[in-house]
């Protein structure tokens, strides 16, 4: 007996004498086995190791080997990326994958209890900002908000599951069936929504005496004081997104203090402006400072975001 999203089956390998008319090249790729459950059989074909299909090749294979054996054909891997689930359910094709079944005229499609976002990822607060300061997401599918983003569309489709999550927009499938992303709010009745969930940008804050070879974004008062009537520090601030900072080379770089201080950043720049950090960042990451001075031009370039849009 063998456990599959949670659901006990019976799992025997098919002997070969019962693959007549299975191609050699067939046998030579997938394991196959026969799941026994309530309401019906299927064959399960387990790619062996080394082995990759695309979601395609699964729905050619099992269409023709469904005609050759009888049952139905579906596809266990060890685990399936989000978009990868997508694809296959797109083409109908059956899957085991860890926690994920799709059987649907064996048994309802099983899914382990989905885990529900309660707060934001950094890449779903970077798609809320972009949304409101640069390029509107309103309408817009998974693929076509990954090409206008720096993040993969695994990693947007993630975020958009951890907006849905926090009922921060909604999803609603078009003709062809790509998942397309609406807001029921825009502009400050947006932020306001979101403003519970969102945090400051900053991971960490170190210093370096020179950044060599790349130019960063000004933040902090540098930034600020680009941005309103603030005075500009002595010392500069920068942001560098997390992922960059590895790559950076940093001459005399510590953690207490010299003329740069940089800001290692959660999520990368949205450049709306090509070497200033975003306002509604900014302001995310001055919220807490305490300096009369600061919180006041602060909060005048917040209020100026929106004046903006009108």
């Amino acid at each position: 007996m063998n456990c599959m999203a949670g659901i006990s089956v019976d799992l025997m390998q098919v002997p070969r004498a019962e693959l007549r008319g299975v191609t050699v090249d067939d046998i030579a790729r997938y394991a196959f086995h026969k799941a026994i459950m309530q309401s019906g059989s299927v064959i399960v074909l387990e790619p062996k190791p080394g082995v990759k299909v695309t979601p395609l090749q699964c729905s050619k294979v099992a269409s023709r080997l469904s005609q050759v054996l009888g049952l139905p054909i579906a596809f266990k891997f060890d685990k399936l990326e989000y978009y990868e689930r997508m694809r296959l359910l797109q083409k109908n094709v059956y899957f085991i994958a860890g926690d994920n079944m799709y059987l649907p005229n064996l048994i309802l499609t099983a899914q382990s209890p989905k885990k529900v976002a309660k707060k934001l990822s950094s890449a779903a607060q970077y798609l809320i900002l972009h949304h409101l300061q640069k390029d509107s997401m309103e309408g817009l599918s998974v693929s076509e908000i990954s090409e206008l983003v720096p993040y993969s569309y695994v990693s947007v489709a993630k975020a958009v599951e951890v907006l849905e999550d926090l009922s921060l927009c909604k999803c609603k499938k078009d003709s062809s069936r790509s998942k397309r992303i609406y807001f029921e709010k825009a502009g400050r009745e947006y932020w306001d929504l979101v403003r519970q969930y969102l945090v400051s940008p900053v991971k960490k804050i170190c210093y370096c005496d020179r950044i060599v070879g790349v130019e960063c974004p000004k933040a902090g008062i540098s930034a600020l004081a680009e941005y309103s009537f603030i005075a500009e520090d002595n010392q500069k601030t920068v942001a560098v997104y997390d992922i960059d900072f590895k790559d950076i080379e940093f001459e005399g770089m510590n953690d207490f203090d010299g003329p740069i201080e940089v800001e290692v950043w959660k999520y990368p720049h949205i450049a709306i402006s090509c070497d200033i950090v975003d306002k509604l960042s900014l302001y995310l990451s001055l919220d807490a400072n305490q300096d009369p001075r600061v919180e006041k031009e602060n909060n005048n370039m917040f209020d100026g975001v929106w004046k903006e849009m009108n």
